[in-house]
């Protein structure tokens, strides 16, 4: 699957101890990611039809990603496990890329919590750092409950001053528990 679908990097399937038990990268296969968000998340509120979105993390790989998870649940209807998509950054990132069309444009990628998965033009310094701090564009965003959004003022995780377009994402059809936050900003 992870050939076939390039925005994938990892598939990886997990017990209800949350060691792996299948896995494109077999190196990880007997890892326990039980402490790992994505699996506590999914291990406290199980539901099958959710589509569990995990905050950035670095994977046991040294890449930092994020998790689009899903829970097993056995013939009891208790919890078995999870099976997990790890999003490929290189693809999202050249995705974001491609529709960058001037210098003084950016554009990202944020967890709805806030914790920045991508930045275009790269700046590693920023992944993983909390947008919703109170005040910034995130929050602004998040807080209006809409889910569409243009500002323009200081961008508290760069100190510039940006206009600044946000969108959520999150689909009904997908029951995500946390949605996703793209938004693309010029000087």
């Amino acid at each position: 699957l992870v050939e076939a679908i390039p925005a994938l990097r990892t598939i990886l399937a997990t017990d209800a101890n949350g060691i792996a038990i299948a896995a494109n990268h077999p190196q990880i296969i007997g890892q326990n990611f039980s402490q790992r968000a994505y699996f506590l998340a999914a291990r406290q509120a199980p539901d099958s039809d959710t589509l569990y979105v995990s905050p950035p993390f670095k994977t046991a790989l040294g890449v930092w990603a994020m998790n689009l998870s899903r829970v097993v649940i056995d013939e009891a209807g208790r919890f078995a496990g999870i099976i997990t998509a790890t999003v490929n950054p290189e693809e999202i990132s050249a995705l974001l890329s491609s529709v960058r069309f001037a210098d003084d444009m950016w554009l990202s990628i944020a967890h709805g919590d806030g914790d920045l998965f991508m930045y275009i033009p790269s700046r590693p310094e920023l992944v993983g750092t909390n947008l919703a701090k109170p005040g910034s564009m995130f929050s602004r965003h998040r807080d209006s409950g809409q889910a569409a959004n243009v500002f323009d003022g200081l961008i508290t995780a760069t100190g510039e001053y940006r206009l600044i377009a946000l969108r959520t994402i999150s689909p009904d059809s997908l029951q995500m528990n946390r949605p996703l936050v793209v938004a693309a900003s010029r000087d």
